[in-house]
């Protein structure tokens, strides 16, 4: 591409023709507003000052207002300055960068977007391509991560969190739920009138979706709700619910154990022995991370209602990278915000690993939490045990993405549980600390928002399966 010593001429506005993308993403420029009344004085008394910039079509990659102020106010020549582009992506990030300054809705800012997006990830498969020691979740990570981020800040959403959350609102205008499309329309005009925010407007959306996936699972043929269900094992009562509001009355268990989602993103990391995960794991497991870490603060905060004094829970969690950066669980277990204490981090060594990026050491550890409510209840002979624990990661060809194998429960209940203690796991998945409760002989609760894991829990008691 040429530099910006490029020589000036002089032409007719009328000769240059608008890029179409600048109709687009902004929309009309025909300076009709009152706010565009100072910019044509100015051009009217001062000439265009700043020359436009063309392509060697004569279409206008820089300047379209200027052009049109410049019709408009009867001017016969303009300076502009004429350049060749390697390609149509060069021509778009210039066309994004001239209006970088400007005033625009968050619909422009959002077709802003769309396009870098495109541009991002034709240069991401372009360096993709020129290497060949990285693997498909590298590209992944690179369009998910670094992309969402770039755009952000070259658009003006400041952090790719927030972009994300506007995103989630335009896209949902496409919902074939109608009261969806209907509720993300509004927002989005709110939006771009600046009568609400982009968090209020994303958690509209959300709500909106929500009540349609609720009102779908009402409508199974198969009856699901809060009542508590019990497997043909009497030990483990089964119940639908979210994590962060459970069904579960005020310090009724005395030992959780519970792993959530890794907020790894549906199609970002292989799951389940080298198959892509589906969306439809229960929760959504793809949110900005200060969103997923208040999700996570809320379900610490559920968990310690319900829980006795002198309980544990013990949290599995592995550290995660994103964008070449650690984050860490202690960054949220720590927070002013989690009731519980943090009394101990225990090692877990899985020996493999199913998500690895070259370009790191192999992860094939995660962490176990224990946290207390108070003075823990542990035996009279107390805890004879490492903190490091040597167990194998789940076995292939299960029907749950992410399960942890029963080691885990089973060694968390011998550390600290009594007779007669009630264990609980709120986001249940494949129940497999209810199964080694009661192989251990406790009572249980296992709880899951997806109807379709009960369901099936429910099938392996009956059938006698592991």
């Amino acid at each position: 591409m040429a530099s910006e010593d490029d020589d000036i001429e002089r032409r007719s506005p009328h000769s240059l023709s608008p890029h179409p993308q600048n109709e687009e993403i902004y929309g009309d420029r025909n300076l009709e507003n009152e706010e565009d009344t100072p910019f044509l004085e100015s051009i009217r008394e001062n000439g265009v000052l700043t020359p436009v910039i063309v392509d060697g079509a004569n279409q206008i990659i820089s300047g379209h207002r200027r052009v049109e102020a410049s019709k408009q106010v009867g001017l016969e020549t303009i300076p502009i300055t004429a350049r060749e582009f390697d390609s149509d992506f060069e021509r778009t990030e210039l066309l994004v960068h001239s209006n970088r300054q400007r005033s625009k809705t968050v619909s422009q800012k959002l077709r802003e977007a769309e396009a870098l997006e495109r541009v991002e990830r034709e240069r991401a498969r372009e360096r993709q391509g020129a290497r060949t020691d990285t693997s498909c979740s590298d590209e992944r990570e690179v369009d998910d991560g670094l992309t969402r981020d770039r755009v952000a800040e070259k658009v003006g959403f400041g952090s790719g969190s927030t972009y994300h959350r506007a995103k989630t609102v335009w896209e949902a205008r496409e919902s074939d739920e109608k009261t969806v499309a209907a509720v993300a329309e509004e927002q989005l005009g709110q939006l771009d009138e600046e009568k609400q925010s982009i968090s209020a407007a994303y958690s509209e959306v959300k709500n909106a979706q929500n009540r349609v996936n609720e009102s779908s699972n009402e409508d199974e043929s198969e009856p699901a709700s809060n009542d508590p269900t019990r497997s043909s094992d009497p030990r483990i009562t089964l119940l639908q619910g979210d994590a962060g509001s459970l069904p579960i009355d005020d310090e009724t268990v005395d030992v959780i154990v519970t792993s959530p989602p890794y907020n790894l993103g549906h199609e970002r990391w292989t799951m389940g022995w080298r198959s892509l995960r589906e969306e439809g794991v229960g929760y959504y497991d793809d949110r900005p991370e200060d969103e997923y870490q208040d999700w996570q603060q809320q379900i610490l905060s559920e968990c310690y209602r319900v829980a006795r004094e002198g309980a544990s829970l013990f949290y599995v969690h592995k550290v995660r990278i994103d964008g070449g950066e650690v984050i860490h669980p202690v960054e949220w277990l720590r927070s002013p915000a989690n009731p519980w204490s943090v009394r101990q981090e225990i090692v877990w060594n899985r020996k493999s690993t199913h998500n690895h990026e070259p370009t790191l050491f192999r992860p094939q550890d995660a962490r176990i939490y224990w946290l207390t409510k108070g003075t823990p209840a542990v035996p009279d002979e107390g805890i004879d045990m490492d903190s490091v624990w040597d167990i194998y990661g789940p076995r292939p060809d299960t029907d749950h993405p992410a399960p942890f194998p029963e080691e885990i429960p089973e060694a968390c209940l011998e550390a600290v549980a009594s007779d007669g203690d009630v264990v609980l796991d709120p986001m249940g998945g494949s129940m497999t600390t209810c199964r080694a409760a009661s192989d251990l002989g406790y009572q249980s609760i296992g709880v899951d928002t997806n109807r379709d894991y009960i369901v099936d829990a429910q099938q392996k008691q009956s059938d006698g399966s592991t």
